[in-house]
């Protein structure tokens, strides 16, 4: 799928970059054994803003929550991240040519804010995005 939604020149590497953050993160997450299926992992894009375009490239900002647990892992974890997606005009359509990931920003939590249960995250990262689908 990520081949799908890259460049030629970028597809292989996103690809591998990808399973390699997931493979660690897994590791990292689910030590105990659990697999992909058993974990939650849903990044929700919060806002973006538009940093260049021409008619066959840009660059877009992307802030977003990471939202991650998994069966016997305890409470389910936040990761706030800024995403710059490099694009470029190919076979009549956007693809991405580029990623890169930085951390945050990153807000504190509400003073004695409940922390979800694993449970009631995947209820909500379920729901139909805005608009349908």
């Amino acid at each position: 799928m990520i081949e799908v939604l890259a460049s030629r020149r970028y597809g292989t590497t996103l690809a591998d970059l990808s399973a390699a953050q997931l493979d660690a993160f897994i590791d990292d997450l689910a030590g105990e054994g659990l697999t992909p299926a058993q974990l939650l992992l849903q990044e929700l894009p919060l806002t973006a803003f538009v940093e260049s375009a021409s008619a066959d490239t840009a660059t877009v900002q992307v802030w977003a929550l990471l939202v991650a647990g998994g069966d016997r892992l305890g409470s389910p974890r936040q990761l706030w991240r800024t995403v710059t997606v490099e694009l470029v005009w190919e076979d009549g359509d956007w693809k991405v040519d580029g990623w890169t990931v930085r951390p945050g920003p990153t807000p504190a939590l509400a003073t004695n804010a409940p922390v979800a249960s694993l449970a009631e995250l995947r209820e909500v990262t379920a729901w139909p995005p805005v608009g349908g689908a």
